[in-house]
């Protein structure tokens, strides 16, 4: 059995291998399975709805940014329905706002109206995590004094811990590499700097188990049930 007791589960876009990812369903289930969070992916619709769902455009082909919340699938739920699916666990919502997808928000104002919704609710602020590749968009969120942020790289690892502390002490105090050449130097030295290190997307038992043993604090998971057992923390 892997040790680390303290490794934070969090199920990607729910319990996705049990139901459609980022959906009511796939959030209720990895509540039941016992998943310390669950990481899901919020974007503004053409009438200023935040919704849930990863990519940029619909399976017909239609870009959300494009789209009347009205207009979309029943199945694509708004950012408050997904934050009460997830009750009562860690929330890491992913504002996804890239150069070149339709939408792209130069102000970064979807980070303004994420935090709106935020605030609007009775849980802490610490109850959130919000994460972007988009630096922009997480320093907004730190500028408007929001919950924590942690900003998405991909590899190489080093070179994008570097960016992250760049500038002295790091503006954001998680991060979250890309798990698959993370060492444990690496990983050291953005715990020296103080900063919580989550991996994405980790999957199957070698992978998850490397990880644990690594050191992280948390791993990102289509398996956030394997993640458990792997702790030794089935239900």
């Amino acid at each position: 059995m892997h040790q680390p007791q303290s490794v934070n589960v969090i199920a990607h876009r729910g319990a996705n291998r049990h139901a459609p990812e980022n959906t009511l369903e796939a959030f209720r289930i990895a509540v039941a399975l016992g998943a310390d969070g669950i990481e899901l992916d919020v974007r503004a619709t053409a009438d200023g709805a935040l919704v849930i769902h990863h990519d940029a455009h619909l399976p017909d082909g239609r870009a959300i940014a494009d789209t009347a919340r009205a207009e979309l699938p029943a199945t694509v739920p708004e950012l408050g329905e997904a934050l009460d699916a997830c009750s009562p666990i860690l929330v890491n919502i992913e504002i996804k706002n890239s150069e070149g997808e339709p939408g792209f928000d130069e102000s970064r104002q979807i980070a303004d109206h994420v935090i709106e919704e935020l605030r609007g609710r009775a849980e802490p602020l610490d109850r959130w995590l919000i994460s972007s590749f988009d630096r922009a968009t997480v320093d907004r969120v730190r500028a408007l004094d929001g919950p924590r942020t942690a900003l998405l790289t991909e590899a190489p690892a080093v070179d994008a811990l570097e960016h992250l502390l760049a500038d002295g002490p790091p503006a954001h105090p998680v991060w979250h590499p890309w798990f698959g050449d993370l060492d444990d130097e690496t990983l050291a030295r953005a715990h020296a700097a103080g900063v919580e290190v989550n991996v994405w997307t980790v999957d199957g038992p070698e992978p998850i188990g490397a990880m644990i043993d690594l050191g992280v604090d948390g791993i990102c998971t289509d398996e956030p049930d394997l993640a458990l057992s792997l702790l030794g923390r089935s239900s």
